[in-house]
C-alpha cells in the first residue's frame, strides 16, 4: 500500500468517515511500519574498528576490521576467539600451554584414527596387500635393471643391485605401484 495516497486519500475524505478514531490509529501504525521498513532497508554507517596487536607493549601490526551499525552483529561477535577465550577464562601459562597441547594431540590422533579406518575400509586392497606382490615388485626391478653388460659397465652392476633394492623398498613402504 503507498502511505502517501492513503494519507491524501484519508485527508480529502476526512468527514464523510464514519470512525475517525479508528482511522487515525490504522494510519499511525501504517506509518510506523513504513518508518521500521526504511530502518530496516538501510544498511547503516560504516565504523572501522582498528586493533592493535602488541607483545610486551610493543605494536606487531595493526588490523583493521569493518562493522555495520545498524546490523545485528551478536552472533557473529559470539564466536570470535576473544570472546571465546574471555569466556573460559583463558590465561597463557604453562598449564593451559599443556591442556591446549593435550587437546590438539588427541584431536590430531582422532583425525588420523578416522582417515587410517577409511583408508583401509575404502582400499583393502592397498592397506592389506600380501607379501608375493613385494616379490613381484622386487622381480620387475631385477629383471629391468639386471642385464648382462660387458666392458666398463660391467663395473657398475653393483650399483644396479644397490638400485634394485633401494627402488623395491621404497615402493613396497610407501605402496606406490600397487
Amino acid at each position: 500500500m503507498n502511505f502517501e495516497r492513503f494519507y491524501i486519500l484519508v485527508c480529502q475524505n476526512w468527514y464523510r468517515l464514519p470512525n475517525q478514531k479508528q482511522t487515525i490509529l490504522y494510519l499511525c501504525y501504517h506509518y510506523d511500519l513504513l518508518i521500521w521498513k526504511r530502518n530496516k532497508l538501510k544498511l547503516g554507517a560504516i565504523v572501522f574498528v582498528v586493533k592493535e596487536y602488541k607483545f610486551d607493549e610493543v605494536l606487531l601490526w595493526e588490523d583493521i576490521e569493518i562493522k555495520f551499525i545498524r546490523q545485528d552483529t551478536t552472533l557473529e561477535d559470539e564466536r570470535k576467539v576473544e570472546v571465546i577465550l574471555e569466556k573460559l577464562k583463558w590465561e597463557w601459562n604453562m598449564k593451559n600451554y599443556i591442556g591446549l597441547f593435550v587437546v590438539v594431540l588427541i584431536a590430531l590422533i582422532r583425525i588420523w584414527i578416522f582417515f587410517k579406518t577409511q583408508y583401509c575400509k575404502r582400499f583393502p586392497t592397498l592397506a592389506y596387500r600380501s607379501e608375493h606382490y613385494d616379490f613381484i615388485i622386487r622381480c620387475g626391478f631385477e629383471s629391468t635393471f639386471l642385464q648382462n653388460s660387458i666392458g666398463f659397465f660391467h663395473d657398475l652392476s653393483k650399483i644396479n643391485y644397490w638400485m634394485i633394492n633401494v627402488l623395491s623398498d621404497f615402493c613396497i613402504y610407501f605402496n606406490i605401484l600397487l
